[in-house]
């Protein structure tokens, strides 16, 4: 018997009926992320053409496609992309997922930096690239260095930013925090900037499994989830310039924690949507 074919907006609520079934949230937003990725269109597009049927081969893989996120692979390493500040960044599972509240950090900075002269920005952890990238996307005379431990991550942020067109201002350095940096970048940079892991270890282990699939590498923040802050901090004096912005995103009631280690630094502390101090930065004063 000759399988039915269904209409885009047939395909959408079967895939949000799947989704639903277990308890996805964004059942609906996953179901059409996913249709557009197999249709390569825009998710908006997908109003115009609901009418319209899919192909044999197109339901074949947006079944499969809703399946992987049925099994609680995340929207975002299926499609393998991420929009953020308005990009899409390539991202897999060598690299955390941009959130949403990232970008009130990057919004931040873009603020603080106008009226800086080719300012030299530090990103900490830089994973898929998505902050220090969108800071040399976005402040055209910036230059950026971005380092990581993972050289799987380091890949896809150099494909970001060759995609994105500023592989010429944005330098990438691998190892741990500062140790990446050749010494000549001392008292260099008007920003550091990280978001670093910053879940507890004893907490890893109630994350949902959509998170788990996130590299532990950028998820684990040690015993109380600080200690990268520690790190980052401890050294910041010796490769920023007086003067200069130290900034951070930080997880659920470590804004006051992190402000308390910033001694020399006039901090101010932004918070997200949902009302959360979710930004720190500190303006170096001494």
């Amino acid at each position: 018997m000759k399988e039915r074919q269904l209409s885009v907006h047939e395909a959408i609520i079967w895939g949000t009926g799947v989704l639903k079934e277990i308890g996805i949230q964004t059942s609906r937003l996953d179901a059409e992320l996913l249709l557009s990725h197999v249709l390569k269109c825009e998710r908006a597009h997908l109003i115009v053409i609901n009418k319209e049927k899919l192909t044999h081969d197109d339901l074949v893989i947006y079944r499969r496609l809703i399946e992987d996120r049925r099994r609680g692979i995340p929207v975002a390493y299926i499609t393998g992309f991420k929009e953020f500040m308005g990009i899409d960044f390539i991202v897999n599972q060598s690299v955390l997922i941009p959130r949403p509240e990232t970008e009130i950090l990057v919004e931040a900075l873009i603020q603080r930096l106008k009226g800086v002269k080719s300012p030299k920005i530090l990103d900490i952890g830089t994973g898929s690239g998505c902050i220090g990238i969108s800071l040399a996307y976005f402040i055209t005379d910036s230059s950026v260095y971005a380092t990581d431990i993972s050289s799987d991550a380091l890949a896809v942020a150099k494909t970001n930013a060759r995609r994105l067109g500023v592989e010429d201002r944005v330098f990438f350095y691998q190892g741990d925090v500062y140790d990446a940096l050749p010494d000549e970048y001392k008292g260099y940079f008007d920003v550091i900037v990280s978001n670093p892991p910053y879940i507890p270890s004893v907490d890893i282990k109630n994350l949902s499994n959509e998170v788990k699939s996130e590299p532990a590498l950028a998820l684990d923040g040690g015993k109380d989830g600080l200690r990268f802050y520690r790190k980052i901090i401890a050294g910041a004096f010796e490769y920023l310039k007086k003067g200069g912005l130290l900034a951070f995103e930080v997880g659920y009631d470590q804004a006051q924690k992190v402000k308390s280690m910033m001694m020399s630094y006039s901090v101010d502390i932004i918070k997200d949507l949902a009302g959360i101090e979710r930004v720190v930065i500190g303006r170096r004063i001494s």
